[in-house]
């Protein structure tokens, strides 16, 4: 077995050696076509993304929304230093529009709000709050104030207030909505932020925050999850400077930028054609992805500093650096993967999803560092001495020819010495 993995990684070489402009170009255009699958990922959360659809627990969820309110609140705040303003006419002719607005969107399950406590002991006040109101109010400002004189005496019973704050100045519209995820709950809250903006605008008096733990959820996690790819990136700029002092060498810094960017982009790539969303979870698959190839490009460009400086050619160092740490890459690989591939029988979904996507960075990890990183070597090394037909004894040939003057000055400049 061992010696099928030594003749594999020969070949593998052989390919790198002679076909390399056929292996970067193919691996451009497989990057090209993860990112574009790619595009259909969206940062998203819900607070059920731990369940499978046949789940009790999801069951029992969608049962309630379809014979009950549902289970999560999103609640509108409104401010006026005005204490009767919430009691005039006009302003509850907004306030319905608003509560029939919000009842019209598919995503919003319940809206209540201190008019339908008055529409109890005033039931004329209801038609304010169906689809076509009718115009058989002609005083509704007696109406409310008729209402609010009857509902005084039955504040306390009726939980008046947990809409409208004792000094009137402050009430609340309270809407339960499904659970979507962020991305369609921050849609919905975009919504609706326009629809408070077009009934009142600045200078109406009336100030609106949206709030409640669905607006904090989709917030917080939004910003969780867009913090985490901010420190992605920040952790790759601090790999690459490490690689770069590492070795002394800028160049091997660029280099190695595109084989460790390749299991994040194949990753991503997958989770585009699976659907998948980029959640807190997925996040923290990039951050080990990022690790685990850069672990295997060191010890891939150690060995082939190595053994450049010892034989003087590069393809019959990329030749050699491939036998020597391919083995111990392909072999590390294939027992991460297997360990992984315990977590695939997991009914925890967010565990499930980790395994997946680690063995798919696993994977690109490979391509990256077995094929596209010798690759970039070969192109766009300074000294390389690849015969036409890339062969390494053809290298050694070329090697042993007299060398002209300027010939005398092509030190490979991607690799460093090492210090005596």
């Amino acid at each position: 077995r061992m010696l099928s993995l030594s003749r594999f990684l020969c070949r593998v070489a052989t390919l790198v050696t002679r076909r390399p402009k056929l292996i970067f170009v193919s691996s451009l255009v497989l990057m090209s076509c993860a990112l574009f699958v790619a595009r259909n990922v969206k940062v998203n959360s819900s607070r059920t993304e731990t369940y499978d659809a046949t789940h009790p627990t999801m069951q029992s969820l969608r049962l309630v929304e379809q014979e009950l309110s549902g289970l999560f609140p999103l609640e509108i705040e409104l401010q006026s230093d005005d204490p009767d303003l919430f009691y005039q006419a006009d302003f509850v002719r907004k306030l319905a529009a608003f509560q029939r607005f919000a009842l019209n969107d598919e995503d919003v399950l319940f809206a209540r709000s201190y008019l339908d406590l008055h529409a109890e002991v005033e039931p004329s006040l209801r038609d304010l709050l169906v689809e076509n109101p009718s115009e058989s109010l002609p005083d509704l400002q007696g109406t409310l104030n008729t209402s609010r004189i009857r509902i005084q005496s039955a504040e306390a019973e009726m939980g008046y207030s947990a809409f409208v704050t004792g000094d009137r100045k402050q009430a609340r519209v309270m809407l339960k909505i499904r659970d979507e995820g962020t991305y369609e709950t921050q849609k919905l809250i975009d919504r609706l932020n326009g629809e408070l903006q077009d009934l009142f605008p600045t200078g109406s008096g009336v100030q609106f925050q949206l709030t409640g733990s669905s607006y904090v959820n989709t917030f917080a996690m939004n910003q969780l999850i867009r913090e985490l790819l901010g420190s992605l990136l920040g952790a790759s700029g601090v790999i690459f400077l490490i690689i770069v002092l590492l070795f002394r060498s800028f160049r091997f810094g660029i280099l190695a930028v595109l084989p460790n960017a390749t299991p994040l982009v194949l990753t991503v790539g997958y989770m585009g054609w699976q659907g998948y969303d980029m959640n807190a979870s997925n996040v923290i698959v990039f951050a080990i992805a990022l690790g685990i190839a850069v672990d295997d490009t060191i010890h891939f460009l150690f060995r082939f500093r190595d053994e450049h400086q010892r034989v003087g050619d590069v393809t019959q160092a990329i030749h050699l650096a491939l036998e020597g740490t391919g083995r111990a890459i392909i072999l590390t690989s294939f027992l991460i993967v297997i360990g992984l591939a315990v977590l695939l029988f997991s009914q925890f979904i967010p565990t499930r999803r980790f395994g997946e996507l680690l063995i798919v960075t696993m994977a690109g990890a490979l391509v990256g560092d077995l094929l596209l990183l010798p690759t970039c070597i070969i192109l766009f090394s300074k000294a390389t001495n690849i015969t036409p037909n890339g062969a390494a004894g053809g290298a050694e040939k070329e090697s042993s020819k007299p060398h002209s003057p300027s010939d005398s000055s092509t030190p490979d400049e991607l690799v460093s010495e090492s210090p005596s």
